[in-house]
């Protein structure tokens, strides 16, 4: 389970950081991928720890376990697609780049996606 969560925390910081600098290309000229790279494993690294020092204190790996499908399935899930949604359509050529159905449905998954993460998080609570 840990080194399938490493696995995890490095591909999400490198897919947010690339992200990060096809949305933002002032990023690419202004710092140096290692320190972009080094910030989005930081936040991460953040949020793990945030999840395990709340469940900590009822020393319940099950409570671990949920308060990080909560951040990252719930709330990184509908974000993913936005940044998705937008890294298609701005940097694939023409021939690739999604249709205006392809487009809808990605807009109904964020929107589904969004209503189950509020869901999910107001039945936990």
């Amino acid at each position: 389970m840990f080194a399938t969560y490493l696995a995890f925390q490095d591909g999400t910081s490198r897919m947010w950081d690339d992200a990060s600098r096809i949305l933002v290309p002032k990023l690419t000229t202004k710092y140096d991928k290692r320190k972009t790279y080094r910030f989005w494993v930081t936040i991460f690294t953040i949020q793990c720890l945030i999840s395990l020092i709340v469940t900590l204190k009822d020393a319940q790996p099950l409570l671990l376990l949920q308060a990080q499908s909560i951040l990252d399935g719930a709330y990184n899930l509908p974000i993913l697609s936005v940044v998705v949604l937008i890294v298609n359509l701005k940097i694939l050529p023409k021939i690739y780049k999604p249709t205006k159905w392809c487009v809808f449905w990605n807009i109904v998954g964020i929107v589904f996606f969004s209503i189950f993460a509020i869901f999910y998080t107001t039945t936990l609570v």
